[in-house]
């Protein structure tokens, strides 16, 4: 006849089961993410028994992160479901893996799933020499003699002087900056590809271009760069309130959206909202706004045409004649008419112009001959 257990065996049963469950469900998580490579795999959704609290520290234990990586937050964003999506981009040893992203969605504080590109096993990664061979600034001067360009924005005063301004800080600069990255220059994200190397950003006015460059911190040769500027300049009609229906150009953002921006004109005009200093969008090149939006479309039809003339008979490019063009803001608020004259104002440090609106009607201070009166002011102040 067999003893009955006692109530220490059983407990040491239950513990045991608990114990195992719970290193099985990390195991089958884990296996769930990883590719034979070590990395994660793109989309991956939990099942209700694999729910856990959100933390920081419980989505690198759920996806059994490399001991020598980490998890840096960038934002988080709420959705219409109530959903909560949490970004991170990686770092090992101590330094970001460029082109890395984890989302990690969430309902009711409870993690539900995971997507993006991330790396949970770097392997034979971890003997990489952390310490470069090479100076930031020659990583710099690499990246400055592989552009070529003939001119570059931290050589232009007033586009400096408009950063500064616009950024609120003095020493606010586009000379390029070196910061220490892993880049792995391979498709299927394999880390024992992976690369010590500069990220250098390089900004040209002539010819216009803008791109992160990634210098080997060992050799100093580039190994990839990635554009920040892509021209998608597209034809258009636009109805404007004071010079009827015009042909226009805007820029295509993406399948069915475009935006007040023309490429074309110098390194680029650029029409924003003054309300919100955000782009006016539409879903067509055939602009038809109500008012007082519709005055942004003489705003960017009348520049557009201040461009042209200047250029046609002076050869002019832009109103500095390099290019430079001013950013505008229609239907700015705080900009209204000065005993009873209508208002339009350049900021001839930071290059804006400000197209106000009456106050007694709203009514837009955006005409053709008021945008070249404002255009023209430019083109005086960087000839002074």
């Amino acid at each position: 006849m067999k003893k009955p257990l006692t109530t220490f065996q059983i407990l040491v049963i239950l513990i045991t089961c608990i114990l195992h469950g719970n290193l099985g469900a990390q195991q089958s998580t884990d296996n769930l993410f990883k590719r034979s490579n070590g990395v994660m795999q793109e989309f991956n959704t939990l099942t209700p028994d694999q729910y856990i609290i959100y933390s920081p520290e419980n989505v690198k234990s759920l996806i059994g992160l490399d001991n020598n990586a980490d998890l840096i937050f960038i934002r988080s964003s709420n959705d219409q479901v109530g959903m909560i999506h949490y970004r991170f981009y990686e770092s090992f040893r101590g330094i970001p893996v460029a082109n890395t992203m984890l989302i990690v969605h969430t309902k009711n504080n409870l993690i539900t799933g995971f997507s993006g590109s991330f790396i949970l096993d770097f392997g034979v990664s971890t003997n990489l020499n952390i310490t470069p061979l090479i100076s930031a600034e020659k990583g710099i001067q690499a990246a400055i003699d592989y552009v070529k360009a003939e001119k570059y924005a931290w050589e232009d005063p007033t586009l400096e002087n408009k950063l500064k301004v616009e950024s609120g800080n003095t020493n606010a600069t586009f000379y390029p900056q070196a910061t220490l990255s892993w880049f792995i220059n391979d498709e299927g994200y394999d880390p024992s590809k992976m690369k010590l190397a500069y990220k250098i950003n390089v900004y040209a006015t002539q010819p216009l271009g803008k791109a992160n460059y990634f210098i080997d911190a060992q050799t100093g040769v580039v190994i990839n760069s990635q554009k920040e500027i892509f021209h998608s300049v597209v034809p258009g009609t636009a109805v404007t309130q004071y010079s009827g229906s015009r042909n226009i150009n805007c820029e295509s953002v993406s399948p069915g959206v475009y935006q007040l921006r023309d490429m074309s004109k110098g390194a680029g005009l650029i029409t924003l909202n003054g309300a919100n200093n955000l782009d006016y969008v539409n879903n067509s090149t055939n602009w038809s706004l109500s008012l007082p939006d519709q005055y942004a479309l003489d705003v960017h039809y009348g520049i557009s045409s201040s461009y042209d003339y200047y250029q046609s008979l002076f050869s002019r490019n832009g109103v500095d004649g390099s290019g430079l063009m001013p950013t505008c803001y229609a239907n700015k608020s705080g900009v209204n008419e000065t005993n009873g004259y209508a208002v339009a104002i350049l900021s001839p440090i930071a290059m804006n112009i400000e197209f106000g609106n009456r106050t007694s009607d709203n009514l837009g201070f955006a005409s053709i001959d008021l945008c070249g009166h404002e255009y023209t002011h430019g083109v005086v102040f960087m000839r002074a």
